[in-house]
């Protein structure tokens, strides 16, 4: 008798390897799948559309609203052209009397 038990021991012990065996095989291709899948979304193709949105990050056009500041018109657009190019007119003139004074001296060799 003594065999006997040894024997339905070592079976459900058998079987219950069994079933953890299954079970971890189970959790190994569900695993799996999840990293493909984590993988494709880290390092697949990307697009300017997301699925995901943060919801505490800000919207441009929160509320249906197009943008709340005002646009340049056109004299305002030429007074700050016409600033950028006085100030650049500005360095070219001080840069010239900057060297006026200096000697130019020629090297041949």
């Amino acid at each position: 008798m003594d065999q006997q038990e040894t024997i339905d021991k070592l079976t459900l012990e058998n079987e219950e390897l069994r079933k953890q065996n299954k079970a971890n095989e189970q959790r190994i291709a569900e695993l799996e799948t999840l990293l493909k899948t984590f993988q494709a979304k880290l390092f697949g193709t990307k697009s300017e559309k997301s699925a995901s949105i943060d919801e505490n990050q800000l919207t441009l056009w929160d509320d249906n609203r197009v943008f709340t500041w005002s646009e340049h018109n056109d004299e305002q657009s030429a007074e700050s052209s016409q600033k950028k190019v006085q100030k650049s007119q500005k360095k070219r003139q001080k840069r010239q009397r900057q060297i006026e004074g200096l000697a130019i001296v020629r090297e041949v060799k």
